[in-house]
C-alpha cells in the first residue's frame, strides 16, 4: 500500500479526511489483548504519536486501511463490531461534544461531521 498523505489541520472542510485519533478504541482493544499495534501503524506510514494527536487527519482510505490491518493483527474480522459493543457511545468524545453543543438535530449532525 502506498504511503498515505497526512494532513494536519483543524478545519472540518477537508472532506473526506478523518481525525486519526478516532482510531484509539481499536488501538486500545489490541493493546488489551497483548497485541502490538506498531507494525499495523508503520505499514501505513503512521506512528502512535500521530494516532494520539487530535490535529492529524488522514484520508478515509488510510483510516479504513488501518482498521483492516488492526483486524488482521487481532485475527478478528469483526473487530469493529466488538469495539463498538464495548463502547458507551454517549461517552465517546466526538458524540458527547456534538450533543452538548447542539440545539437542533441539524446542529448535532454538522458538529458531529466537523469533529470527526
Amino acid at each position: 500500500m502506498p504511503t498515505p498523505s497526512i494532513f494536519e489541520t483543524s478545519n472540518c472542510s477537508h472532506y473526506p479526511l478523518i481525525r486519526l485519533s478516532l482510531i484509539a478504541p481499536f488501538l486500545e482493544r489490541l493493546k488489551s489483548l497483548g497485541i502490538s499495534t506498531g507494525k499495523s501503524l508503520k505499514q501505513l506510514g503512521l506512528t502512535s504519536d500521530m494516532a494520539e494527536n487530535p490535529d492529524v487527519f488522514v484520508h478515509s482510505e488510510v483510516f479504513y486501511g488501518l482498521m483492516n490491518e488492526l483486524a488482521r493483527a487481532a485475527q478478528d474480522p469483526f473487530l469493529g463490531l466488538h469495539v463498538a459493543e464495548d463502547m458507551g457511545l454517549d461517552s465517546w468524545p466526538v458524540l458527547a461534544i456534538s450533543l452538548e453543543t447542539s440545539r437542533t438535530v441539524g446542529d448535532d449532525r454538522i458538529s458531529f461531521e466537523c469533529d470527526v
